[in-house]
């Protein structure tokens, strides 16, 4: 008797959590389908100096220009 009710807490704790694992997956559906905004991307110039001008700081004798 103790296996059946072990059997039938299993069974509900497993629906309880499929049910939720589907809601959440069409939830995570529906939020990457709405249409996004116009994304700015980086442009690798505006953050990084090029490296012409590293290896001419790295090379120059005064020490803020090497920093």
């Amino acid at each position: 008797m103790r296996w059946k009710s072990r059997a039938t807490a299993f069974t509900i704790c497993f629906g309880i959590g499929l049910v939720a694992a589907f809601i959440i997956a069409g939830l995570l559906q529906q939020r990457d389908r709405q249409p996004q905004t116009h994304i700015n991307r980086c442009v690798a110039g505006d953050y990084f100096d090029r490296p012409e001008d590293v290896l001419a700081a790295i090379k120059s004798d005064e020490v803020n220009v090497r920093r």
